[in-house]
């Protein structure tokens, strides 16, 4: 039996996604084809993110006038952006959120055992963790999808700083983190 795209139904428990909604409306079957609802993805995404950049870039552009007062004749140091809050909270978030390598990163003690908490792992033992789940953790940053630099503008917890591992850590960190 051939089903009628005009009335086909997406079924899920998901109440809230606008592309359910246009999909499961009564417009007509060429507007709610996947190139339609691309397009409108597209345009929720641009008024999503120009908003917000414009923001930021306004507040980024006032935190950099002072330092950027004599360019070119005076290029500042990396010691003095590192001072500007805004900057580096943008720069933080951004590399919270661009994960790198989502894999795994196994590490082996080859000769000592290693304690961890009450747990003794044995020597040889791979032992791996992965930035994207300590990144995305959200018992240590609320709403972990998001792109929020003002979290690392106000009290930054110890957590924060144990799982914001952009560049790995320890003897095989990444080498082009200065």
């Amino acid at each position: 039996m051939k089903q009628d795209n005009d009335r086909r139904r997406i079924k899920t428990d998901d109440r809230g996604s606008v592309f359910l909604h246009l999909a499961n409306s009564d417009m007509p079957a060429s507007e709610r084809a996947p190139e339609r609802l691309l397009k409108e993805a597209q345009v929720l995404l641009a008024g999503g993110t120009a908003t917000t950049s414009h923001t930021l870039g306004e507040d980024l552009r006032e935190e950099l006038r002072k330092p950027m007062a004599d360019w070119p004749s005076h290029i500042p140091t990396l010691v003095e952006l590192e001072k500007l809050p805004l900057l580096t909270a943008i720069i933080k978030e951004s590399l919270r959120l661009a994960y790198g390598v989502m894999h795994r990163l196994p590490r082996v003690s080859p000769d000592t055992p290693i304690q961890y908490g009450k747990y003794t792992i044995p020597s040889r033992v791979p032992v791996g963790m992965s930035t994207y789940f300590m990144h995305t953790d959200p018992d240590v940053f609320s709403q972990p999808f998001e792109f929020k630099p003002e979290r690392w503008l106000g009290s930054i917890t110890p957590k924060m700083l144990r799982n914001y591992v952009p560049f790995a850590r320890g003897s095989r960190n990444c080498l082009g983190q200065e």
